[in-house]
């Protein structure tokens, strides 16, 4: 950033306040059948914070982001009996900022503050809710960490580190066929040697 952007945006973070986080999307998708938490492993996705709706009201600047959270158990041996939780909660902001050239504030407010505040509340739901739930608790960590790296590229690195692993154990199966092919040579050689010895001797 430029320093006259960097004041800029200091001047909307002193404008910008929350006004309220509600949870706006709790489903709970559970098999009528319901066995031992016990035979669950879980997976947790994100999305967002995204930025949802800004709208200028007469008392300044509204702005609106959701922040959702995933979690996928999986069950080890029968799939029919997988569950999904989704929760989403919404965060509203007021800025009374008059400068109408904010956008990018705006974005960049959404992308690296939000989440400080969405978080601990998502934590919470989740804790609640699988304690009612009888579930296992789901070790969250106390900050989310945005991941700057594309999901495209962790897949195609993922990928090429697999390949690597592959074509590294390919070798080494050769070299272990190799050396083995090679005492079975050296075993072939002695015996022929040994019977060329016991002809001379006779």
């Amino acid at each position: 950033m430029k320093k006259e952007a960097i004041k800029q945006y200091d001047a909307f973070l002193r404008d910008i306040n929350l006004q309220q986080i509600i949870p706006t999307i709790l489903k709970v998708h559970r098999p009528s059948q319901f066995v031992s938490a016990a035979n669950y492993a879980y997976h947790v996705t994100t999305a967002g914070p995204l930025l949802t709706n800004r709208e200028q009201t007469p008392s300044g600047l509204r702005v609106t982001a959701d922040h959702a959270l995933t979690i996928d158990f999986h069950h080890e041996k029968e799939p029919e009996l997988n569950m999904k939780i989704e929760i989403c909660v919404s965060a509203s902001y007021l800025c009374k900022q008059e400068n109408k050239n904010c956008e990018g504030d705006i974005d960049n407010f959404v992308k690296g503050n939000v989440a400080l505040h969405t978080w601990p509340y998502l934590r919470v739901f989740v804790s609640d809710l699988l304690s009612h739930m009888n579930l296992p608790p789901v070790p969250l960590p106390l900050f989310l960490m945005l991941r700057k790296t594309k999901p495209e590229k962790a897949t195609k690195e993922k990928a090429t580190k697999a390949k690597v692993t592959k074509e590294k154990a390919t070798k080494a199966k050769v070299t272990k066929e190799k050396a083995k092919a090679t005492k079975t040579a050296t075993k072939t050689k002695a015996k022929v040697k040994a019977k060329k010895t016991t002809r001379k001797k006779n």
